[in-house]
Formats: C-alpha cells, structure tokens, sequence
C-alpha cells in the first residue's frame, strides 16, 4: 500500500513539472553602453550564453520561443537598423510574440572554493516596455570556467521567485487588457459585383503606442484601432471590389513604414497616367504643434515631445495630390487637438488646440472624425472608433451604390448624435474639398471607376 502511495506521489510529481507556464517569454542580456546590440548578440560568449539561459527557462516550464530563429527573423525584417538598443530589444520581442521579455546581466567573481556567477533579471513587459519586476540568483562555487554552467546553476536559484513575479503581474495584465469582438459592421459585408481595378488603397491603424514607446502606459493606445482598420480592408476589398493586391494594410506602422507606404501610394498615381483613383484611410493619433498648430498623423514610434519624425498632415496631401489622379479621397479617424480617445499623448497638457486648416489641392476629399478642438472618441459598445463604425455602417446598409454628399450627411448627423448619447461629449465629422472639386464633389459616387465583375 505504501508503495503504491509512493508511485502516485511520484506520478503527480511529474505531471505538475510537465505542465507549460501560461506566460511567454524571451531572455537578452542587458544592452552594451556603446555597440550595435545587434553585434552585441552575435559575440560568440553573449550567444552562447543566451542561447543556454533561454534553453533554462523553457526547461523550467516556460513558452519560450527559438531564441536564434526570432533573431535571424527580425534582423531580416531590418529590426536591427535602429540607433537605440531599447527599440531592437522591444523588435525581438515583439517579433517572439512573448508577454514578457527579461534582460540579464551577469557578475562573474572568484571566491575562496572557486567561481561563483550573480545573474541579475530586470523583467519587463512587451506590451508597455515598463519594467514590472526583479531578481536575482548565484550560482554557488564552483572551479570551473564555464559561465554557461555557472549561468543555468544561477538561474535554478531564482526560478521559483521568477514564477511567482510573473504570475502576479499575468493576473494583472488579465484584469487590464480589453477584448475586442465583431459587431454588427463586421459581420453581413456587402460583397458587390464590382471591380475596381485601378483603386488604391492605403490603410493604416495605429493603436499600440505604450509598447512602441518606452515611459508610456497603455491609456495612450487607440483602442479598437487595429479592428477599424482591419474591417475596413474587408470593406475595400468585398465592396468596393479593390482588388486585394491593390490594398495595403498596416497596424501599428512607425515612421519608416508610414512615410514609404505614403511614397508608395504616390509612386502609383505617377505610374497609373492619370487614370487611378486613390483612397486614404487613417485611425490613431494625431497631434498639433504647440507653436505652428501644424497638423501631424503619428507613427507609433514617434513622441509627442519631438515631433521631427511625425507625419505632417499637409505632407500627406501633397503626396497624394503630386500626380493627376481621377480622385483621392481620405478618410481621417484621428483628432489633431491633443485629444484622443482614451488619453492623448501628452496627458500633462490641460488645453486643446485648434489644429491649422490645410488647403487642399486637385480631386481630393477629406472626411474627418471630429471638428476643432474635438477629440475623437470610441463606441466601446461597437469595438470600432465612432467615426469608422458609422463609417463602415453606411458602406453596408448602401453597399456600393452611394454619393459622397449622402455619406457626409449620415456621418455629421449619425456621429454627432450618437457622440452625445454614447459619450457625453460632441464630435462632429468634417468634410473638406478641395477648391478643385467643390463644385462638383457632391456628384461623386463610390462606385465610379468600376466595371462589372
């Protein structure tokens, strides 16, 4: 009886070691103070001794990831063509998908009965690149060169602390983080008989900016951006009949990647002769200049407090507008006060601004969310920004079949209202033309340029 007490004992023993601790996470060691971290990490003992730490944790019952194979992958990606070691550190990670990421540094001393190794943690998260917590370990002595052999023994030392951090902040996290679910507008998407083969499409939603950014907290991000932008391709694609590789589609887009998806765009029109028609659309932050009260749309990698590599607004227009088009239009779920929909970007500023206007050029329309210094605010109830849900709203409920002067009409008054209701606070739509189409603008169709499928 005892004996098979003791098998059972064992059998549980070993069940409970099998089992995968629900958070993700990679380890790298701490960034050098002046070289390329990217170099820093192909240093044969750095290597070595990361590979064996990460190889540890996923021992120990952590979802850790290939540590080699998510480098190579992010170094393709051109992760590593950033000038500070922070960013490259968030690109891995972001890259391995994990929850976590820890930074190591180690301490190697030689003692009375031999070499003892401290491993020092500094756990942060992927999501905000705040540090949630510490610890550390030592190897004990050993007479032996090995590091590795002495980083594994150290690491053994503060698992158990490691595990009890990480779950704690798990927990918090879970209670935190929001859900987002399909709505009415994203489920019954008119698909039409259309095609229109020399449309354009750019779209982008940005909405993680904690965790492009360190020293900000996720009340900062754009809720429901990425969904926005996501369901409006579905709309681009299946009812306005663009063809797919006509489309891109970026979240989370820094700077780079705004300003050659831009250039992009333009290259299209010059090739194009004349005949593409081009659509713009934008959810995230934008911001005004404090002095300039010059507009700016915001990568997700670019502070308020410099905004040298913020897109400026007028810019975007006149890339747009830089080669003759049959049409631009531009679809803008962005606020340019300061405002946002939870916090803006600087939460210490108390007064809005009342951005510039831009003059516009060619056949070019503009439909923003909010007017002045209105901030442009959610339907959490819907999971989209109140602009696009009543945006992607009128696209179903007319399917392709409607002019731009009935879409501003359903915007001002449905977004208006339902602002109030929902929200408590006005945001009214703008419509802007250019001088160029003000006199005929209202004629326009969406389903001009196509051709029957």
């Amino acid at each position: 009886m005892k004996t098979k007490s003791t098998i059972l004992t064992l059998l549980i023993i070993l069940a409970l070691s099998s089992i995968v601790f629900s958070q993700s996470i990679i380890i790298l060691p701490q960034s050098p103070a002046e070289e390329n971290y990217c170099e820093f990490l192909q240093k044969k003992k750095v290597k070595k001794m990361t590979t064996v730490l990460n190889s540890e944790m996923k021992i120990k019952g952590f979802d850790v990831p290939d540590f080699p194979l998510i480098i190579k992958k992010m170094t393709r990606k051109g992760g590593c063509n950033e000038p500070f070691a922070e960013q490259i550190i968030m690109n891995i990670a972001k890259e391995a998908d994990t929850d976590y990421y820890i930074l190591y540094e180690t301490t190697l001393e030689q003692k009375r009965m031999g070499n003892e190794l401290l491993l020092e943690l500094e756990i942060y998260e992927t999501g905000t690149g705040e540090i949630t917590a510490s610890a550390s370990g030592e190897s004990g002595q050993f007479n032996t060169d090995n590091i590795e052999m002495l980083g594994r023994k150290a690491l053994k030392k503060c698992i158990k602390e490691l595990k009890k951090k990480l779950k704690k902040e798990a927990k918090e996290d879970k209670r935190n983080k929001y859900v987002v679910k399909d709505s009415d507008v994203d489920i019954n998407i008119p698909v039409s008989n259309i095609i229109k083969k020399d449309t354009y499409v750019l779209i982008i939603g940005n909405e993680d900016y904690s965790g492009n950014q360190v020293g900000l907290n996720s009340e900062v991000n754009v809720d429901f951006a990425k969904h926005d932008a996501e369901t409006f391709k579905k709309y681009a694609l299946h009812t306005l009949g663009v063809p797919e590789q006509n489309i891109t589609l970026i979240t989370d887009a820094k700077a780079l990647e705004m300003d050659g998806a831009i250039k992009k765009l333009s290259s299209l029109a010059k090739v194009s002769g004349g005949e593409a028609e081009l659509i713009f659309y934008y959810a995230g932050h934008g911001f005004p200049d404090e002095n300039t009260k010059e507009p700016y749309l915001m990568p997700v990698d670019v502070s308020a407090t410099n905004l040298k590599y913020a897109i400026k607004l007028k810019d975007v227009y006149s890339k747009l507008t830089e080669f003759p088009t049959k049409r631009i239009s531009v679809f803008l779920d962005a606020c340019f006060s300061g405002g946002a929909r939870n916090q803006g970007l600087l939460a210490a500023r108390a007064v809005k601004i009342k951005p510039k206007k831009t003059m516009l050029k060619g056949d070019i329309i503009v439909f923003s969310s909010s007017s002045g210094e209105q901030s442009s605010l959610p339907y959490k109830e819907k999971y989209h920004g109140l602009f696009t849900y009543y945006l992607l709203k009128f696209m179903q409920i007319s399917e392709i079949d409607f002019s731009y002067s009935d879409l501003s009409t359903f915007l001002k008054r449905q977004v208006g209202t339902q602002s109030i209701n929902v929200n408590g606070k006005e945001q009214i739509p703008q419509t802007n033309i250019s001088l160029d189409a003000v006199e005929n603008w209202e004629h326009w169709k969406m389903n001009d340029f196509s051709i029957k499928k």
